[in-house]
This record gives structure tokens, sequence and C-alpha cells, in this order.
């Protein structure tokens, strides 16, 4: 029995390091040359390693006055807990910084 569960936490141990492996970090960024009056941090929800998820964001609700640069990445909390849900749960984080 115990040889069992060794085998099947290293065989889960493994695929947790193959799926950290493969996983690509990626940032996205916009940038206008304007004056930042202020910055959102918003974070979208995604499933299945990003596949399930509404990945629109309204930027003229977010900023009414315009937008001086928009981008999403993965934070380093987005990153672990994307590991931790082994890919289940993938949020990422939009930064947004309105122009004044």
């Amino acid at each position: 029995m115990s040889s069992l569960l060794s085998s099947l936490s290293g065989k889960i141990l493994l695929l947790t390091a193959v799926l950290f492996l493969c996983s690509g970090c990626f940032s996205v960024q916009v940038e206008r040359q304007v004056t930042v009056s202020q910055t959102r941090r918003l974070r979208q929800n995604f499933f299945l390693l990003g596949r399930i998820g509404e990945p629109e964001i309204n930027l003229t609700q977010e900023c009414p006055s315009g937008v001086a640069s928009f981008g999403d990445t993965f934070t380093w909390s987005d990153v672990l807990i994307g590991v931790l849900t082994v890919g289940i749960y993938t949020p990422r984080t939009v930064i947004i910084k309105c122009a004044s």
C-alpha cells in the first residue's frame, strides 16, 4: 500500500513539474505617450489552462478619461494559484493606467 501511495505521489509531483515547465510566461503591453492619473489592477478568471474565461474588459468603463496603457501578465500569485490547482484555475492580472 505504501509503495502505491509513493508511486502515486511521485506521478502527481512529476505531472505538476511537467505542467509548470511547459507553461510559458508572457506579458502584453500597449502604451501611449500621455500622463498617467491612476493605475488599476484587475484579476481575470480563467479555467483549464486559460481555455475557458471572459477575456474582454471595457476600457472606457475602467478609465472614462482615456487609457494611457494597458496590458496583462501572470503575477507570481497567478502562477502559484495555477500550479496549486494544476491548471484548473489560472487567473491573469490586467494592469490599466488611466490618462489624466
